[in-house]
């Protein structure tokens, strides 16, 4: 992925500046307790910079998907798209999302590239079972976002929805500049060095929030969280602290869509299970399986389609509660 814009187009750019300083700093790190080993390593490949005199911000990097394509790519993408609706249950539903997002990302010269389409997926299936008025006001937490693809489809679908964004420094950059540049005139809400002004908490329609703080967010109750890709990224002792502070804010009618690696090991050697994920036996699962929509990709190197040999796993479940 690769981004240059000028910082006067932000509207919280001061924000941006912030996470730039605090977190592209090399005195300044990602806090380690809030690094898994995985970001430890690919943590060094997202670059970004402020050139002062003409106000133009990079963002350069190899470790988020790229939603920049070429035509090549552009043409190999939309067609391994297009197969997946032979294989989806709903296609139609699916497909008008699609459609969406696809005029949405054009919007700033972005593509509906797979990954994109994945979480085009995900989106369908937690509106079909979400059951909000578009019009409705409620709290989205969302854990792990990469560019930010999920909330920008999340925010699109409930405009009037509060969605807070919890990821690691670095990658929360991204997020917080793609979601300005996509919603110019929604209210935008930066956690700094963990002091949560509650006031504008409260007002606010994006709020960003580093990893190592959004324990400190305790005002609010989410009626979905969502978690895609990320989990499969950390240790197990911050996975069930997530899930720990869910169901300690969760509404009491939620859901929590969850869609990871099986398995993974991490670079540090510690085996992450889905199945081993703190769940609870009070736990209503809606959706429990392999999701369809993550098995191949279509690529102009040969064999041109290539078979995703890492199995996912999603779950769309009613989280009990801890109060």
């Amino acid at each position: 992925m690769e981004l240059k814009i000028k910082t006067t187009e932000l509207v919280e750019k001061n924000y941006v500046l912030f996470l730039l300083k605090r977190y592209f700093s090399a005195t300044n790190m990602d806090p380690e307790a809030h690094i898994s080993s995985h970001w430890k390593i690919y943590g060094a490949k997202l670059q970004a910079d402020h050139d002062v005199r003409t106000g133009i911000l990079s963002l350069r990097s190899s470790g988020l998907p790229s939603l920049k394509l070429n035509i090549i790519n552009r043409i190999l993408s939309y067609l391994c798209v297009f197969t997946y609706f032979f294989r989806l249950e709903d296609p139609l539903s699916h497909f008008r999302e699609t459609i969406k997002a696809y005029q949405l990302l054009q919007e700033k010269g972005y593509a509906l590239t797979n990954e994109v389409f994945k979480q085009v997926c995900a989106v369908t299936l937690i509106k079909k079972h979400l059951k909000m008025d578009i019009a409705a006001k409620f709290s989205i937490l969302i854990i792990g976002d990469g560019p930010g693809i999920t909330s920008l489809l999340l925010k699109t679908a409930y405009p009037n929805a509060r969605i807070i964004l919890v990821d690691i420094g670095k990658v929360l950059l991204y997020q917080s500049v793609n979601m300005q540049l996509f919603f110019p005139q929604a209210s935008h809400y930066g956690v700094e060095e963990g002091v949560v002004d509650k006031d504008r908490l409260e007002v606010s329609d994006l709020i960003y929030c580093p990893a190592e703080h959004y324990e400190k967010i305790d005002s609010v109750e989410y009626t979905l969280s969502v978690n895609i890709n990320s989990m499969q990224e950390m240790n197990m002792r911050t996975v069930g602290e997530y899930f720990r502070y869910i169901r300690k804010y969760a509404a009491t009618d939620n859901i929590f869509y969850c869609l990871n690696r099986v398995s993974k090991k991490l670079p540090c050697g510690e085996m992450v299970e889905f199945n081993n994920y703190p769940w609870d036996v009070r736990d209503i699962h809606i959706i429990d399986g392999k999701p369809v929509f993550v098995n191949y990709h279509f690529s102009r190197h040969y064999p041109f389609v290539h078979i995703d040999k890492l199995e996912k796993r999603h779950r769309l479940t009613k989280m009990a509660l801890m109060r």
